[in-house]
């Protein structure tokens, strides 16, 4: 019987089951964003300072790890090559993570003056040599996703004073 199965050249061998890919969902930037930005621009009183810009990020594949980029009053002419990128890392549960939080002296600005700070989040590790602030590398399959801060710097006793985190 060895010879027979031998001289047909087939050799049976059990069902290999393979778990589906996973799916590659985009982490997503969530409310509470602090300051709240209902205008089109936040008017931030300068005695208010120092501010804390904070966000929360929600990201379905929770073994992800977030990186996270703050630009402020960031243009590609002003661009550095080697911007901080700082890690959130999951817990294993959890798919909504707190931790994204900048906190910026608004009294170092002009009164009148208009800002913007922008933050990024991203599931791959961003290129170190992109041109518009949060570039990921071709082919990583990475997701990002941004929120924009624009505020104006309001004389004392004249524009918002947010919360502290």
């Amino acid at each position: 019987m060895l010879i027979l199965l031998m001289s047909c050249g087939c050799i049976l061998t059990p069902e290999i089951e393979s778990e589906p890919d996973e799916i590659l969902y985009a982490p997503e930037i969530v409310v509470p964003v602090v300051p709240n930005d209902t205008a089109a621009i936040l008017e931030l009183d300068i005695a208010c300072t120092p501010v804390d810009f904070y966000f929360e990020v929600r990201d379905e594949n929770i073994r992800d790890t977030i990186y996270v980029r703050w630009l402020e009053d960031w243009s590609a002419d002003d661009r550095e090559d080697n911007w901080p990128v700082f890690l959130i890392r999951p817990d294993g549960y959890v798919q909504r993570r707190s931790g994204g939080q900048t906190t910026l002296d608004i009294s170092l600005y002009e009164v009148d003056s208009v800002h913007t700070l922008r933050v990024f989040v991203a599931d791959r590790p961003p290129k170190t040599d992109d041109t518009n602030g949060m570039e990921l590398p071709a082919g990583s399959e990475g997701q990002s996703d941004y929120h924009q801060w624009t505020f104006r710097i309001m004389p004392e006793g004249s524009g918002f004073c947010p919360p502290g985190i």
